[in-house]
């Protein structure tokens, strides 16, 4: 049976996102495919990342002023789904806050003002320790 060439790609930028689990644009995966010499267009990327989206297998962050989606591969497993995430104003780095201080505020919310919080939209914005120091 013939691999279907679209299926080849789809096939790549799956790796790429398995093998950068953090946060990553589709230009960085583009540019991680390219210089692997892997011809993917620009458009298929961008169209599986939303069917990836869309199926719960990539998590879309749309952070700062100028817009910039990050995406981070889940997998088949949903272990990003319980945590916020922090992100430097400065430098745009993203990181996972600690479980353990997500699930505190959360129940504070909860109990002192009976809100709660969808932990998969949250993030908090500031200064990494980097950018702070400098």
């Amino acid at each position: 049976m013939p691999v279907h060439h679209n299926t080849k790609q789809k096939a790549l930028i799956l790796e790429v996102l398995d093998k950068n689990r953090n946060h990553v644009t589709a230009e960085d995966v583009i540019t991680l495919l390219h210089s692997c010499g892997e011809k993917v267009g620009r458009a298929t990327v961008y169209r599986y990342l939303r069917e990836l989206e869309e199926a719960g297998r990539v998590r879309k962050y749309t952070l700062g002023e100028k817009n910039t989606a990050y995406y981070q591969y889940m997998g088949e497993e949903d272990g990003c789904h319980g945590h916020y995430h922090l992100m430097c104003d400065v430098c745009g780095k993203l990181e996972h806050l600690d479980r353990t201080v997500a699930e505190s505020f959360a129940k504070s919310a909860r109990e002192s003002y009976g809100f709660i919080i969808d932990c998969s939209k949250t993030v908090f914005y500031g200064k990494c320790k980097d950018c702070a120091e400098n």
